[in-house]
C-alpha cells in the first residue's frame, strides 16, 4: 500500500532532522580546519623565503619540498576527518534503524542486534556508491588529491605574473576552502545514504518492498522527478540504480510498505 502524505511526511522530516545533526556536528572539524589553513600559510611563506621562489623555475624545482608538506597535513584532516565522521554517521544508522522499527511498530529481535554492530555499519561505509563507485573515504582523498593538483597550478600561475606572497596565499586559500565545502556536502550525502540503509535494512524481512520519495520542486533532476513514487521490491533494491542516492546532493529518500 502506498504510504500516505503523513507517513512521507514523517519519514522525510527524520532526514532532515539527520541532516540538521550532521551540520552542528560538523561545526568543531570546521573549527579544526581552519587552524590547518593557518598551518599551511606558514609552510608557503617559509618555502618562499627559504628557497628564494621568485620565479617558475625555482618554484618548480623545489615544488616537492612544499608538496609533502602540504600532503602530510591535508592527509592529517583528511583521516581525522574520516573518524570523527565515522561517529557521526554510526550515531544516525542505529538512530534511523531503530526510529523505523519503532514508527512502523514492528519489535526488535536477534538479528535488529547483529544489524546495529559496528562491524556491518563499516562494511555499509566502506561500500562504494553505484553513482559513482567511490567511497566516502575515497571521495574525502579524491578532494585531496584535486587541491593539490590545484595549489599547484595556482603556485605556478601566480609566480609566473608577480604576484606577492599574500596574493599567492590568498588564491590558495580560496582553493583549499573549497575541500571545506565538499566536506561538507559529502558527509550530508553520506547522512542520507546510510539512512536509506538504515531504513533498508530495518524493514527488509518485515515489508515486502519500498516506495521512493522525492521533493518535487525547482532543485529536482528529470532522473529523479521520473522515479518519484515508483514502487520496488526489496531483493530489486539497488543503491544508485532502483534506490538513492542516485547521485551526489540526491534528497531521495524510501519508505517500506505496509504488509
Amino acid at each position: 500500500m502506498a504510504p500516505t502524505e503523513t507517513v512521507r511526511s514523517d519519514f522525510r522530516q527524520l532526514i532532515l532532522d539527520n541532516e540538521d545533526q550532521v551540520v552542528k556536528a560538523y561545526g568543531p572539524m570546521k573549527s579544526r580546519y581552519t587552524r590547518m589553513l593557518n598551518r599551511i600559510k606558514q609552510i608557503l611563506y617559509t618555502w618562499l623565503t627559504e628557497y628564494g621562489i621568485t620565479d617558475m623555475v625555482t618554484a618548480q624545482m623545489y615544488w616537492d619540498r612544499f608538496e609533502s608538506e602540504l600532503r602530510s597535513e591535508l592527509s592529517t584532516e583528511i583521516e581525522l576527518r574520516f573518524e570523527d565522521a565515522k561517529d557521526i554517521l554510526y550515531k544516525l544508522f542505529t538512530t534511523t534503524y531503530l526510529w523505523t522499527l519503532d514508527y512502523e511498530d514492528w519489535e526488535q529481535d536477534s538479528e535488529d542486534e547483529s544489524n546495529l554492530t559496528p562491524a556491518i555499519f563499516l562494511v555499509l561505509l566502506g561500500t562504494a556508491w553505484s553513482a559513482d563507485e567511490l567511497t566516502y573515504q575515497e571521495r574525502l582523498n579524491s578532494n585531496m588529491e584535486k587541491a593539490i593538483t590545484q595549489v599547484r597550478r595556482i603556485i605556478m600561475r601566480e609566480i609566473g605574473i608577480g604576484s606577492s606572497s599574500n596574493k599567492i596565499w590568498q588564491s590558495i586559500y580560496q582553493e583549499l576552502n573549497k575541500i571545506k565545502y565538499r566536506g561538507s556536502t559529502q558527509i550530508t550525502d553520506e547522512a542520507q545514504h546510510l539512512s536509506n540503509e538504515a531504513v533498508r535494512m530495518a524493514s527488509t524481512n518485515r515489508s515486502n518492498g519500498y516506495f521512493i520519495n522525492e521533493i518535487l520542486d525547482n532543485r529536482i533532476c528529470e532522473f529523479c522527478k521520473a522515479m518519484d513514487g515508483k514502487y520496488f521490491k526489496w531483493d530489486d533494491y539497488y543503491a544508485g540504480i532502483t534506490a538513492p542516492q542516485f547521485h551526489p546532493r540526491c534528497r531521495g529518500i524510501i519508505i517500506p510498505d505496509s504488509r
